[in-house]
């Protein structure tokens, strides 16, 4: 009888012991779901910085690194005038830290006979924003770039206002860039989604 209760009594203290422990896992879990939205993602034992949440990898110092060789000013870009630039009314609105941003009026310039904006003048803004990226991402004295591809779709017609292009670099290699250009209207609805290759090349290469 003796030995039963001690049994008994075993039980009861592994038990204790196991619930003491899941309720401190408990408490851990919830402490470091407190951290990762205060911020605090450091102070969690074990957690690299990799399984961090992508909201908390957006406050951390792992910010948006800035791809420019050449730190153009808009004021320097809107003085294409004279050139396709020009004709088509595209105007330079944003350069951040990895993307550059520009707008284009859907009028007579860039219609298509339907009243529609032309898909080529889509396209023109596209390579004019993945060109200037590729361009003010490298040394201007060493390199040059030119467009070799570029592909879009077509979503959404749009027959006046302005749309507004945004080019980002998917790739930046040695000889190549791939930028993706994501066009939209003055509603903020895709128009199109298009993708420049460039070339990289130096100044004293021949050819």
């Amino acid at each position: 009888m003796n030995k039963i209760l001690r049994y008994a009594q075993d039980d009861n203290v592994i038990l204790t012991v196991f619930l003491i422990k899941l309720a401190l896992m408990g408490l851990r879990r919830g402490d470091s779901q407190r951290k990762f939205h205060s911020g605090q993602a450091d102070d969690i034992p074990g957690l690299h910085r990799n399984q961090w949440p992508l909201t908390h990898r957006k406050k951390s110092n792992l910010m948006t690194k800035n791809i420019w060789f050449t730190q153009a000013t808009l004021e320097q870009l809107n003085q294409s005038s004279k050139t396709l630039i020009g004709h088509l009314g595209m105007e330079f609105t944003e350069i951040g830290d990895d993307h550059v941003t520009a707008r284009m009026p859907v009028d007579a310039r860039t219609h298509q006979p339907y009243g529609l904006l032309h898909g080529g003048a889509s396209l023109a803004l596209a390579e004019t924003l993945g060109s200037t990226g590729a361009g003010l991402s490298v040394d201007p004295d060493r390199y040059y770039v030119v467009g070799i591809e570029i592909n879009a779709n077509h979503v959404r017609g749009v027959k006046d206002g302005w749309v507004t292009g945004v080019a980002r670099a998917i790739h930046r290699g040695r000889t190549t860039h791939i930028w993706e250009i994501k066009i939209t209207d003055d509603a903020g609805k895709l128009v199109c989604i298009s993708r420049l290759t460039v070339a990289i090349l130096e100044k004293n290469s021949a050819g």
